[in-house]
């Protein structure tokens, strides 16, 4: 009987490493997922950047046509000395938008390219420990069944 209890304590100790393996795995699977999702989001971020770039120009060639359309209304002309100077600090103000909104953008995709990267870290750990813990699990139920065998030669064993 006490044999048999050996056996049981030792099985269970080994099934219990086993599901730490299983449990560090699957926990780094799940931070596998979350850096990649991670890492969509930078792409994502980089792009919104892009498009908002992107729209900065067109407000800026909307509000150029409508200030050579408004100097032309008024008699004045497009190669003026304040009309130049007008677009220039438009263009100028335009270019600065779209280098916050790029520099923005790039910065928050670094972020989120770091968190990635750490959680892949936080994968590989769960990993290593789980890998750890199955083999603390096998060791013990070897300690175990070796224990339980020492004490039935003991008992039952010697001459």
């Amino acid at each position: 009987m006490a044999l048999a209890g050996t056996a049981m304590s030792a099985m269970g100790q080994y099934q219990q490493g086993q599901a730490a393996k299983a449990a560090g795995r699957y926990n780094q699977q799940a931070a596998e997922a979350e850096a990649k999702r991670l890492e969509m989001a930078a792409t994502a971020a980089v792009a919104e950047g892009t498009h908002k770039q992107a729209a900065i120009a067109r407000e800026q060639k909307r509000a150029m046509a409508s200030q050579i359309a408004a100097a032309a209304a008024g008699g004045g002309d497009s190669t003026d000395a304040t009309a130049i100077a007008f677009q220039r600090e438009g263009a100028a103000n335009a270019l600065l938008d779209q280098l916050v909104v790029a520099a923005q953008s790039e910065a928050e995709a670094q972020d989120l390219r770091y968190g990635a990267g750490m959680k892949r870290i936080e994968g590989y750990e769960a990993r290593r420990q789980g890998d750890m813990a199955a083999r603390a699990g096998t060791m013990s139920a070897l300690g175990s069944a070796i224990q339980g065998g020492m004490s039935w030669y003991d008992t039952f064993g010697k001459p």
